[in-house]
């Protein structure tokens, strides 16, 4: 109990004292008044003050949509300065949720001339974002303010309603803040690779272990939902995705979306051929959909039809409304996270029973947050959500599968069998990717399959039956849809998308290869000082050395490092050979399938699509799947401490890595999430509890 108070104490000392240690730095400091002492000087006619009395400075915007403002010309010894302004309107009243960027100049002893500081958002309901520390070359000469017009509202002026200079920066303690660096001590603390928390194993009675459980899978399920429901873009009702137009076809009968394809679409040779399509809509006054599959001069979905079919299509016909992706999201990812802790106690249960019981809560994490699913949760878009049905749909199909062994008077359980194969067959229906899973149950079955007398008993063809039929009942409906839409069974139609490149030539390059293995497994993360802190991998734009140097076409977008880099323990599927030696032979050579999967994945990927970010989805989990399986060995079978404590490191960093990594790319501006232009309050809001240093 005493190290429990010890840890909540330099939680609390962080929060009182270095998180407001500019409140200590500033105690004593003498401030100086510019509005009071008229200090705002006039430039070219800019601003004029409101009252008598020179309580605020409005500066009206010129035509050119900027305005400055002269804030000081003179010689102080400047350390910080406040300063709260806001927009007005046309009839000069203060805009609710002002969030105005100002650009500072200054000159100061060592400058004559005045030189440009990092831009600034000063939000009135955010006290902490009107604080900017100064830090000038002697004393401060000069002041120059900036403000550059919005062009979304109607927003006539800036009003600077207080600058000062020197003032005491306000004590503020923040609840949340401290009890999140409580939760990150005490997760270090408990999890640390010496904990005693090691020494419970899986099958150990305790007291407390469900609820232990439940507290972590609900904390888990809290975060994720968090992020994908609290961004407006995806639940505005003008935010309409292809399932929205799926489901308003299907309630038609048709297969093909109602929106008429451009009649100047149907005139070219090749519309797949992007530089011509753009050409030719433009003169003839028309446009195209991007990512939307064109065929026979139709427009189709080619993303996978069973979210429309479970969620979209029945709302649509129950209610005569569309329900919002983030709701859909939500449910799949509800499905996605309660299967990987079913899936995985399922996995400790039945080969790992004496395995740390910690270690099993770490694996949980990394199924959640190290295997890029998370792309999903902070962006909740209409391009993730069937890969996360799909990764849901896997995960509790293995659970069935795992857990239909050994059960009554038979080897398997043919109920649970079936269960299994059913939901491995809808990722067909949501990514098709996700069919390579599949064969994982040779490996669970293997000795089933291998006994003769068991395969051809009456149990056995039952076990046979639960194990194809499902299968054979998904593919004819997939088989159908695609046959109706583009005249074959096994064409889901992904070619024929309207989109940066001609897919329907995209051909098989082997060069972009091992551009693809190094983007999705190794490249370093771009890391800066500034919040959000990680850097787009094509960022900045005019680097002079190019994010690559293949000599032809591919599709790639920004990456945030290699799910290997960023988290360290997912490198142990490589090293499958030399730990080979700890393992059961059916848990390595599970192990060793999880990871060939992943890699033929990740090269289809890279050859069909491109260099995509939410691609991590299609593959990361299962790297997961295979380390949790490695580290889990060698947990029981390793005599070597230091080795396991190495291990229990590497898994430990990968986890809290990922919960951080994460939480950060959900304010990145260059993500899916976009919370800085959506839910600036939020945004901001976060970004001053993160940056207290500002």
């Amino acid at each position: 109990m005493k190290g429990l108070y010890r840890l909540i104490f330099v939680a609390v000392f962080v929060e009182v004292i270095i998180c407001n240690f500019r409140t200590w730095e500033s105690m004593g400091w003498t401030s100086y008044d510019m509005v009071e002492n008229g200090s705002f000087l006039l430039k070219d006619g800019q601003f004029v003050t409101t009252e008598a009395d020179k309580s605020s400075v409005v500066a009206p915007f010129r035509e050119d949509g900027w305005c400055d403002v002269t804030a000081f010309d003179g010689m102080y010894p400047v350390k910080n300065i406040y300063l709260l302004c806001r927009y007005l309107d046309s009839d000069s009243q203060p805009i609710e949720n002002s969030y105005v960027t100002v650009y500072m100049k200054v000159r100061d002893e060592g400058n004559a001339i005045s030189y440009q500081l990092p831009d600034r958002v000063v939000a009135p309901e955010i006290r902490r974002t009107q604080y900017n520390r100064l830090n000038p070359c002697g004393q401060l000469k000069g002041l120059e303010l900036t403000f550059l017009k919005p062009d979304y509202r109607d927003i006539a002026a800036v009003e600077i309603v207080a600058c000062q200079f020197n003032v005491h920066v306000a004590f503020r303690f923040s609840l949340l803040r401290c009890c999140i660096v409580l939760l990150l001590i005490l997760s270090v603390y408990y999890l640390r690779p010496g904990s005693r928390i090691y020494q419970r194993a899986v099958d150990e009675k305790f007291r407390g272990k469900k609820t232990v459980v439940i507290i972590c899978l609900m904390g888990c399920i809290l975060f994720s939902l968090f992020f994908a429901n609290i961004n407006p873009q995806y639940y505005y009702k003008n935010y309409r995705t292809q399932y929205h137009d799926l489901a308003e076809a299907f309630m038609e009968g048709n297969p093909y979306l109602n929106e008429k394809p451009a009649n100047s679409l149907a005139t070219m040779e090749n519309p797949y051929d992007t530089n011509l399509r753009e050409a030719v809509t433009r003169e003839a006054g028309e446009t195209w959909r991007l990512d939307w599959a064109y065929f026979n001069n139709r427009y189709y979905v080619y993303f996978g039809v069973v979210p429309v079919l479970m969620h979209f299509l029945p709302y649509y016909a129950l209610t005569g409304t569309h329900l919002s992706v983030n709701a859909s999201v939500s449910f799949f990812g509800i499905f996605y996270i309660a299967g990987c802790f079913a899936l995985l106690w399922m996995i400790f249960k039945r080969k790992f029973s004496k395995a740390p019981f910690a270690l099993y809560l770490l694996g949980c994490g990394m199924l959640v947050f190290c295997s890029g699913m998370f792309y999903a949760f902070r962006g909740p878009a209409f391009y993730g959500l069937p890969i996360l049905a799909a990764a849901a749909f896997s995960v509790w199909g293995l659970w069935f599968w795992y857990g239909s062994r050994g059960e009554g008077q038979y080897p398997v359980s043919c109920r649970k069998v079936m269960c299994g194969s059913l939901c491995i067959a809808m990722t067909a229906g949501c990514r098709p990717q996700f069919l390579i899973v599949s064969a994982v149950s040779i490996f669970i079955f293997y000795d089933c399959l291998s006994d003769k007398n068991f395969v051809f008993s009456k149990q056995g063809r039952k076990f046979l039956a639960a194990w194809v039929v499902p299968a054979l009942v998904v593919a004819s409906g997939i088989m159908y849809y695609n046959f109706i839409r583009f005249g074959s069974p096994m064409d889901f139609g992904a070619n024929y998308n309207l989109t940066s490149n001609d897919m329907t030539h995209r051909e098989w390059h082997w060069d972009r290869t091992i551009l693809g293995i190094y983007m999705y497994l190794f490249e370093p993360t771009k890391i800066s000082a500034v919040f959000p802190f990680i850097l787009d991998s094509l960022m900045p734009a005019d680097c002079v050395i190019p994010f690559t140097n293949y000599m032809g076409i591919t599709i790639f977008e920004g990456n945030f490092g290699g799910i290997v880099f960023n988290h360290p323990v997912l490198a142990l599927p490589f090293l499958a050979l030399p730990l080979r030696k700890y393992c059961k032979k059916d848990v390595y050579r599970t192990s060793l399938f999880f990871m060939a999967s992943a890699v033929v994945i990740i090269v289809a990927d890279t050859q069909m699509a491109g260099l995509v970010g939410r691609y991590l989805m299609d593959f990361g989990w299962l790297f997961c799947l295979a380390a949790v399986l490695l580290v889990s060995s060698v947990e029981e079978r390793c005599g070597d401490n230091t080795f396991k404590m190495l291990i229990r490191s590497a898994v430990l960093i990968s986890v809290l890595w990922g919960v951080i990594y994460e939480f950060l790319l959900a304010f990145n501006a260059h993500t899916n999430s976009s919370l800085r232009a959506f839910c600036p309050s939020l945004y901001y809001r976060v970004q001053s509890a993160v940056a207290f240093w500002l």
